[in-house]
């Protein structure tokens, strides 16, 4: 799993290039605009943008716009509000300033950042192609190029644009990432293992192509490597749940319980709503033959994705050790521990195997 910041397509926690660049320090727009009608306003809201007090830089660009409808301060209000996260209101700043100047491809690329928080990937595309066209013959207009192509799922395309941008732009460790991304899309997973250390060489201690090359390890077979990985990503990044998961799952799989539940339960501390956690650690809790915590696990687990079917089977489970501990069914028990298995076979019966077995399990409960 490929990790971008916060950000989640299709419901996944994931999905995209890595190292998209997103903006910063936009406080002073390119393009060329009309005479602002107050120096001394536009200065103050630099210097608050500068400062990062983004909410105060927002009201004295909002000042200037009232007297003035100019592109160019559209786009700075359109950066406070971003770096405030309020994509929705930055992307009507830029189509604001968009309408006024359209030929700006800086502000193309600003607007595709927006879009790609608010995850409609199709239009992020768009305005990188608009952007990338505009500077076609620049190391910027690859890397665009590349994150259009990324949105769009050409990840072999995207890959090579970043590999064009590398030749103008020797020595950039997040192109040498962004590539890196992009091959393990393919399933290119030397190249791509190649790509990142030589990123970490350059520019080390970064969480997310630490993650990123722990996965790589870990698909090549090279489990100490991805042990280790995982480890220096949540040194760099501590909220980085995923690496947490990742060393969760490899800890259970060498038995580890005690160690898996820690770092499952650190992935829950920093992402209390990934149900996947939730459950994956009830069910070492059901090794250890903790009803009480199992149930709770797979109950919440249930709360945050109510059609999470492996869940249902996993609490069915949960369920009948309990009724075992007890001596035998109370009515409530049963008519639970059918109806897991029931919301299991109604979400997720793929598994043949293990759909037969709880369809005879479901014919004798219910004739108990």
């Amino acid at each position: 799993m490929i990790v971008l910041g916060n950000w989640k397509k299709g419901g996944a926690v994931l999905v995209l290039a890595c190292c998209l660049c997103l903006p910063q320090a936009f406080g002073a727009a390119k393009p060329a605009a009309k005479a602002p009608v107050s120096a001394t306003l536009l200065q103050q809201g630099d210097s608050a943008y500068a400062a990062q007090d983004y909410a105060q830089a927002e009201t004295v660009y909002g000042t200037v716009l009232q007297q003035e409808k100019s592109a160019a301060v559209y786009v700075k209000r359109g950066n406070a509000r971003y770096a405030q996260k309020r994509y929705q209101e930055a992307l009507e700043d830029y189509n604001q300033a968009l309408e006024l100047s359209p030929a700006s491809w800086s502000w193309y690329e600003q607007r595709g950042h927006a879009y790609l928080a608010l995850e409609q990937w199709q239009q992020a595309a768009d305005d990188y192609a608009k952007a990338a066209l505009n500077s076609a013959l620049s190391p910027d207009g690859f890397i665009y190029k590349g994150r259009a192509l990324a949105a769009l799922g050409q990840h072999q395309k995207a890959a090579e644009a970043y590999g064009q941008a590398m030749g103008l732009l020797a020595g950039r460790a997040d192109l040498l990432a962004a590539r890196a991304g992009e091959l393990m899309y393919l399933g290119e997973w030397e190249a791509a293992l190649i790509d990142y250390d030589e990123a970490l060489k350059r520019q080390p201690g970064q969480a997310y192509w630490l993650y990123n090359r722990g996965n790589v390890q870990r698909k090549l077979g090279r489990n100490e490597g991805a042990m280790a990985d995982y480890n220096a990503a949540v040194q760099a990044e501590p909220k980085l749940a995923m690496a947490y998961y990742q060393l969760a799952n490899m800890q259970a799989a060498g038995e580890n319980v005690s160690g898996a539940i820690e770092n499952y339960t650190r992935a829950i501390d920093a992402q209390p709503e990934q149900a996947m956690f939730w459950h994956n650690r009830g069910a070492l809790f059901l090794r250890q033959q903790k009803e009480s915590e199992v149930l709770a696990d797979f109950r919440k687990a249930l709360s945050l994705q109510p059609e999470y079917g492996l869940a249902y089977y996993s609490k069915a489970l949960a369920l009948e050790s309990l009724s075992r501990k007890q001596g035998g069914w109370g009515q409530d028990l049963l008519q639970e521990t059918i109806g897991a298995y029931e919301q299991y076979l109604k979400y997720a019966g793929d598994d043949a195997t293990r759909r037969d077995w709880v369809e005879r399990r479901l014919k004798e409960l219910r004739n108990s």
